[in-house]
């Protein structure tokens, strides 16, 4: 079946959530751990995380958090 909203959204440029999945499964085999925020519909926000340990999912999270400021100073 052919999602005509995900197609509208490649050809736009726009990363969807599914995009985004289908590339991270397509690397599963090099992941050694995940760690996802996700921000649901209604607005809830979740975090989901393979097995590993808190300190390095924070670090991780941190090293997230530093790619987004570098992203937003780069649209400027």
């Amino acid at each position: 079946m052919i999602d005509f909203r995900e197609k509208k959204a490649i050809r736009d440029g726009i990363i969807t959530p599914r995009a985004s999945l289908e590339d991270t499964l397509d690397h599963v085999e090099d992941i050694e751990m995940i760690i996802s925020v996700i921000k649901t519909k209604d607005g809830t926000i979740k975090v989901v995380s393979s097995d590993g340990e808190s300190v390095e999912a924070l670090g991780l999270l941190e090293c997230a958090k530093v790619d987004v400021i570098n992203g937003m100073y780069e649209e400027q």
